[in-house]
Order: structure tokens, then sequence, then C-alpha cells
């Protein structure tokens, strides 16, 4: 309740006064704590199709990406490419570039692996003139670590120069304690 409360404060800062009871009830039903859940849960499918590569990132709460090119199939080297720490992105980005022209590979051939979903956080500046060849990356992780902070701005700068697709999900540590992090439980229409 504490967090709550401090989340009210600093949220109200935010949002105009109109909003401030819809605020102050959607954040105490924890009315986004499904979409939450949904994002830990991608979040571990991701680590399990990269095959737990960057699962030392993912265990300690530090943040972590993936890099999906445009009309890669599945069966594709290279369709999901991890990349566990921040200073490795550039390179992973320019060593996992396909060597096919993707503006000629067939839609109905090609298998989307990873979706953006509506409960994904698109980067607002990250509509691309030329989408279907610049790679999206996932980011993993928590807002508000070193880790998600390093990742963000390096992102933040490829986006504005057009080179990817930036989209943030949130992916808290699966093997955090209550302690450490405290689990999102579900409240109000009569469940508490």
């Amino acid at each position: 309740d504490d967090i709550l409360a401090q989340s009210l404060i600093v949220a109200r800062g935010l949002v105009p006064p109109l909003y401030h009871k819809v605020l102050e009830v959607s954040l105490d039903t924890r009315a986004f704590a499904p979409a939450v859940e949904a994002q830990r849960q991608i979040a571990e499918a991701a680590q399990r199709q990269v095959g737990g590569r960057c699962a030392k990132e993912f265990a300690k709460g530090d943040a972590w990406a993936v890099i999906s090119w445009p009309g890669v199939a599945r069966s594709t080297e290279g369709h999901m490419v991890p990349v566990c720490i921040e200073s490795e992105l550039e390179a992973a980005l320019e060593h996992s570039k396909p060597s096919q022209d993707l503006s000629t590979v067939a839609d109905e051939d090609q298998e989307v692996t990873t979706k953006v979903t509506k409960h994904d956080h698109v980067f607002p500046a990250s509509v691309s003139l030329r989408a279907e060849v610049t790679p999206t990356v996932f980011l993993y992780g928590l807002i508000g670590t070193a880790s998600f902070d390093s990742f963000h701005r390096s992102l933040e700068r490829l986006v504005k120069n057009g080179l990817v697709t930036y989209v943030y999900r949130h992916a808290p540590s699966p093997h955090s304690s209550d302690a450490v992090l405290p689990r999102t439980y579900l409240r109000g229409f009569g469940v508490t």
C-alpha cells in the first residue's frame, strides 16, 4: 500500500485532475496486473526461444533484448538474435542482418516469430519509413534499472536514425523474491 500511495503522488502530477479518480481506481484494483503478467510470460517464452542465452541477465533482473528481422522465417538461422548486454547491441544488429534482400521475400512463405501486442510499449518515434527492412528490437527488463537505462539510450538513438523499431516489454525476473520485487496480484471485483 505504501507503493500505491507513492505511485499516486507521482502519477497525479502527470495527469490532469479530471483523471485522478480513474487513475486511483485503476491502480487500486490493479487493473493492469494481467497485462504485466502476460508480458512476463512472453519474456519467459522469448528466453526459451533463444535457447536461454540471456538467462543469467533475466534471472538477475537485468535488461536484455531480442532482435527480430522482418521476413526471416522461423526455421532460418538468425530469426531471433539475443543481445544480453547493451555494449553488444550494435555489433549484433550488424552481424545478424540477413544476407537476402528482405524487400523481395514473399510474406505468405514467411512466419512472423514476434508480433507486437496491444500491451507492448512501442517507442513513440519508432515508426520507420523502411519498416519492411528494419529489425524490431524487443527490450525485456525493468524500467529504472541501470541495464534498462543503458539499452534504452542506445535504442533511442537507433530509432531516431531510423535503424530499428523499438518495443519494450515489462519483464521482472522469474526468480526474484517477493521481498525484492513483490508480485503483482489481482484485486477488486470480488478478488482480493
